[in-house]
């Protein structure tokens, strides 16, 4: 039982993944949308591509390291909070201990998550053409 408990678990948190994937993609893809004017302007003044696509997937990285850290801590109070308001006994106390190498695995696999999903939008921005990318409004 406790086995099919898991798995259950390990499906909803690849489905989770898998949203908070494509919910970067499509942050990052309205961003670019409503910046093309910025970009066409930051290509006009001198930036080049590679640093305008870079902008990009450094701001999809800032996100998810904000979303990775508020989740972390509030996760970490919540299930300890949780834990010990479900520990009625005098004689018996929680301890706080986190699986650092677990918490590190998924940091990095978020944020792999979140390059990859900056690309597509920062190779979209950084092909707009300065002249063209102006003129819109």
């Amino acid at each position: 039982m406790i086995e099919m408990v898991l798995l259950m678990v390990l499906v909803l948190l690849a489905a989770a993944i898998i949203v908070a994937v494509i919910g970067v993609s499509n942050t990052l893809s309205l961003s670019v949308f409503e910046r093309r004017r910025e970009a066409a302007l930051l290509r006009a003044v001198g930036m080049n591509r590679r640093a305008v696509g870079s902008m990009i997937s450094l701001q999809a990285l800032l996100m998810a390291a904000v979303a990775l850290l508020l989740g972390t801590v509030l996760g970490g109070f919540f299930g300890w909070a949780g834990v010990s308001s479900l520990v009625a006994r005098e004689d018996w106390s929680v301890v706080l201990e986190i699986p650092w190498l677990r918490i590190a695995a998924i940091w990095a696999a978020t944020l792999v998550a979140a390059l990859l999903a900056a690309w597509l939008p920062a190779h979209q921005m950084s092909r707009v053409q300065p002249a063209s990318g102006l003129s819109q409004q």
